[in-house]
């Protein structure tokens, strides 16, 4: 219990180094390599997830909470 706070600051730490790694300009450099991993995400992953759901015979719409979440 005493570890805890020590534990959340070596979290912070990590994450906090982990975004100083980020090169935006990688963003400008490979624009459309990154609308395309970010249509897979937001458009196809749900499609997928609710095409599965569906096919495992949930109703609609459990099926668009899974393909939501």
């Amino acid at each position: 219990a005493n570890a805890l706070p020590l534990k959340d600051a070596f979290v912070v730490i990590f994450f906090l180094s982990m975004g100083m790694l980020f090169d935006v300009v990688s963003i400008y450099n490979y624009f459309y390599v990154f609308i395309a991993i970010l249509m897979i995400i937001l458009l196809v992953k749900p499609l997928t997830a609710y095409l599965i759901a569906r096919g495992l015979n949930y109703p609609v719409d459990t099926a668009l909470i899974i393909a939501v979440a």
